[in-house]
């Protein structure tokens, strides 16, 4: 499901040929959807964009849903042609990264998350976008 919620699913058969709506069914017990699927809301930083090489910019994730808490963040950015994991899977939803004059240029910032638990890569991800540190 896509929403929370109380669902049941149902099964209706009947032969081939029948002109019966139905000649069988099979009903489930009621399921309690309480969390929807994972999804990241936002990833900003928290200074304005360009920024100064020596600014410390700290990206902050929020994310809802997932079938298991808390949730887990990874961090990547990408430096030139090549991503780099800045910070492996933990609970915290935010990268601080101390910027140095040897930083100056194009980086993006991405950011996984995953449920509690999950051997997944990641269950939903977002970009930050192109953003310069001169």
């Amino acid at each position: 499901p896509t929403q929370t919620g109380t669902y049941g699913v149902q099964v209706q058969a009947r032969q081939v040929g029948s002109s019966a709506p139905y000649e069988l069914f099979r009903t489930s017990n009621m399921l309690e959807i309480s969390q929807g699927p994972l999804q990241v809301k936002s990833l900003v930083s928290n200074v304005p964009l360009p920024a100064d090489a020596g600014t410390t910019v700290t990206w902050i994730a929020e994310a809802i849903g997932g079938t298991a808490g808390p949730l887990e963040y990874q961090f990547w950015r990408r430096d030139g042609t090549t991503w780099i994991m800045v910070q492996d899977y933990s609970p915290l939803n935010f990268y601080a990264w101390a910027t140095t004059p040897a930083d100056r240029g194009a980086h993006y910032v991405q950011v996984w998350v995953r449920s509690a638990g999950s051997t997944a890569a990641y269950e939903a991800y977002k970009s930050s976008g192109q953003f310069f540190i001169q």
